[in-house]
């Protein structure tokens, strides 16, 4: 027969067999039904227990951290959840000096939400706040909604439900327990992050189109356009191109999106030099992010004497916007154009043109 020595602390169960003894009475009857009744009852005793041990000494969430610290480009400070409440729903996030523990350590889980190491509950934007300037920043159980959503691209950490940026109050940032909160982004110390990951973007960036020849007495390029939006679970933005080249087998593009090609004149491509001094380029966009609402804006890059590159090109993102499968997304582009050095004539602009996209 065995016995079973049940540890609750290791949660296992020995065994140990003892030698069997034999017995010179046999048992009958009812003897016999009590006999196998109490070894069942034994058995189940110990695999009861061994269960309960086995409860008792699962990793902690504390035992299980994963992670890294995450700091702030300021001080050097570390993103912590408070201790005294930070297995409870709205648990303060704050500033504090980096100590290794693991109330201080985050990691990328499902659906760009950013997660404890300690205890795996949500980074997450205080709902009740409406995205205001100073909303709460707490831990909360991960619930799959928007305010639990994050992208960090560059060193900015977004939250997808207002776009607004991680920051920490400035007029606290160098004290243990400053306030994390969302502020409109604006490019500040106070909210750039180190050590965590970027989160994964993909794009959808279709072929430059929309091209047109600017020349000059003794110069000539191609100048056009590319549209493209980038995105990750949380959020969307555009981004649009107007580029300068001297292709060698030069063609045009025509309309945004491409509709046709032709050639460029090649009497002038040949004989003028490929490059070309401009004072100024500029990129008019648009953004529409399918709830209604539409982000404007206007990038430009002022300009030089191009000679002997590639191609030159100009880049405006803008329009940060809340990621949802399945919606679309509108980019317009106006009033994009080249500003040649010393015609006086002002802008020559590029035809307006429109994208949709469904990421």
């Amino acid at each position: 027969m065995c016995y079973y020595y049940v540890y609750p602390e290791k949660g296992t169960i020995s065994f140990t067999r003892i030698p069997r003894v034999k017995h010179s009475l046999r048992l009958k009857g009812d003897e016999m039904y009590i006999k196998n009744m109490m070894r069942r009852a034994a058995f189940a005793a110990a695999a009861m227990l061994a269960l309960a041990g086995g409860l008792a000494v699962a990793a902690s969430p504390a035992e299980a951290a994963s992670g890294s610290a995450v700091t702030i480009k300021t001080n050097g400070k570390c993103l912590d959840a408070d201790l005294n409440r930070i297995n409870n729903d709205g648990a303060k996030i704050q500033l504090w000096d980096c100590n290794g523990s693991n109330q201080q350590k985050w990691y990328w889980g499902a659906g760009n939400t950013i997660r404890s190491g300690f205890n795996g509950k949500c980074l997450d934007a205080d709902a009740n706040s409406g995205g205001v300037n100073g909303t709460k920043v707490q831990l909360w159980s991960c619930n799959g909604t928007a305010q639990q959503r994050w992208s960090k691209w560059g060193g900015q950490i977004r939250n997808s439900q207002w776009v607004k940026c991680l920051d920490a109050d400035a007029n606290t940032i160098n004290s243990n327990g400053a306030k994390v909160q969302l502020w409109s982004c604006n490019n500040t110390n106070q909210q750039y992050w180190n050590k965590l990951s970027d989160s994964k973007k993909s794009q959808d960036c279709p072929a430059y189109g929309n091209d047109r020849i600017v020349q000059n007495t003794g110069q000539i390029a191609r100048i056009r356009e590319q549209v493209c939006i980038y995105y990750d679970s949380a959020i969307v933005y555009a981004v649009a191109r107007m580029q300068i080249d001297w292709p060698s087998l030069c063609n045009v593009e025509v309309g945004l999106p491409p509709t046709s090609s032709v050639s460029c004149p090649l009497s002038s491509w040949s004989l003028k030099d490929h490059e070309m001094h401009y004072d100024a380029i500029k990129v008019g966009i648009d953004f529409q992010a399918g709830n209604g609402n539409v982000v404007s804006g206007t990038c430009s890059t002022s300009g030089g004497g191009w000679a002997g590159h590639p191609t030159d090109t100009s880049t405006c993102r803008y329009g940060y916007a809340e990621r949802v499968a399945g919606r679309q997304y509108k980019v317009t582009v106006h009033d994009t154009g080249i500003d040649l050095y010393g015609d006086h004539t002002g802008y020559q602009l590029m035809n307006p043109g429109d994208y949709t996209f469904r990421p």
